[in-house]
């Protein structure tokens, strides 16, 4: 997928439902994560990938009124 039909998806979830709260995204994503297969060549790389993903938005959420 493209980034601009990423972003357009993304858009749509948040305007019109379907976006979960960050509390639920930061579950779902340790969920993935432990479902990874810890033997792919890729599996560190995508680890700190969604690790990074999951601490920018802990930080947004904490930064949010």
């Amino acid at each position: 997928m493209d980034i601009t039909k990423f972003m357009t998806v993304i858009e749509d979830l948040v305007v019109n439902g379907g976006a979960i709260s960050p509390e639920e995204a930061l579950i779902e994503l340790g969920d993935y994560i432990e479902h990874l297969d810890p033997t792919h060549e890729d599996y560190d790389k995508s680890v700190v990938l969604l690790m990074r993903i999951a601490a920018s938005m802990w930080k947004q959420q904490r930064l949010s009124p």
